[in-house]
């Protein structure tokens, strides 16, 4: 009788596995679990226009991972670092720039590499680390999965929080979201949104593997709280910045504010217990404008 060495049988496990894993990323089905219908009863009292725009909002996922494993999550150590964005041309997004640096000092504090440079562009470089960003959609109840790249990131010695990403690959269902400039006034209302990646680590091999076990898409109604324009703050690069009183979740980094007519006025870019703040679109837009300049994004 002969016997079977186990070796062969674990590669060809693991190429299976390989293979159903890229098919299901390559033909653009989620990995993540659709958002609850629950999760959308916060919107019923919306106006028709804001939940429309909702509908197009982008869950940001990152994985970070060494170049050496060449998958993020099955060969070696990963991190995860996740927010939200929007579409706001067809192919580019705009979310939170501090998602990209947090998934990096994640993995400076777990395996104390050396933390990557950036180019004029704010787009990072690493010998030891590499990283996979997916954009999350749900639209007509159908969760989808897209790659996205960065092309143009603000500067880290100012308050530019946001980053610019491309994807050819996006849902042909999803919409751009129209955006206004026009800077609010205190009391006018206004409505984030966000994805919400709720992750579990595991003990298994990888070391504390986050594994992905809910994800909500929602949102919530608030007021401009605050027009904050003559604090120290505005010498970094923005022209105003917004103190928002409003509910949101850990996750709603780079998403929308939007006002009645369900049109961007801003991006969330940071949270305390009591206040969301958001840059306003207007100096995003100088940002773009400065890309299109130097030919790293095409005319809009």
């Amino acid at each position: 009788m002969k016997s079977v060495t186990i070796l062969p049988v674990l590669v060809l496990l693991s190429l299976i596995l390989f293979v159903l894993t890229f098919q299901k990323f390559a033909i653009g089905q989620s990995i993540y679990p659709l958002p609850p219908t629950s999760s959308e009863l916060s919107m019923v009292n919306y106006p028709e226009k804001v939940k429309e725009s909702l509908k197009s909002v982008v869950g940001i996922t990152m994985d970070m991972y060494f170049k050496n494993n060449g998958l993020p999550m099955f060969l070696g150590h990963a991190t995860k670092a996740t927010g939200t964005g929007y579409m706001f041309k067809p192919g580019l997004f705009i979310s939170a720039r501090h998602i990209l640096i947090a998934g990096f000092e994640r993995m400076f504090e777990r395996m104390r590499i050396q933390l990557p440079t950036f180019n004029k562009y704010g787009i990072p470089s690493s010998n030891t680390l590499d990283y996979l960003i997916t954009g999350t959609t749900n639209i007509n109840e159908k969760a989808q999965d897209f790659k996205l790249n960065i092309i143009g990131a603000g500067a880290p010695d100012k308050f530019e929080d946001f980053i610019i990403l491309q994807s050819d690959n996006f849902p042909p269902e999803l919409k751009s979201i129209e955006y206004d400039d026009k800077f609010l006034n205190v009391d006018e209302i206004v409505y984030n949104a966000g994805y919400v990646h709720y992750f579990m680590p595991l003990n298994s091999y990888p070391a504390n593997t986050p594994v992905l076990f809910d994800i909500i898409r929602t949102s919530f109604q608030g007021r401009i709280h605050s027009v904050i324009k003559d604090l120290p703050i505005n010498k970094l690069g923005v022209s105003v910045l917004y103190r928002i009183e409003i509910k949101l979740e850990q996750g709603f980094s780079g998403g929308p504010i939007l006002n009645s007519e369900g049109k961007v006025v801003a991006i969330t870019i940071l949270r305390t217990d009591n206040f969301l703040y958001a840059i306003p679109i207007k100096d995003i837009n100088l940002f773009i404008e400065k890309l299109k300049k130097d030919g790293v994004i095409p005319p809009l």
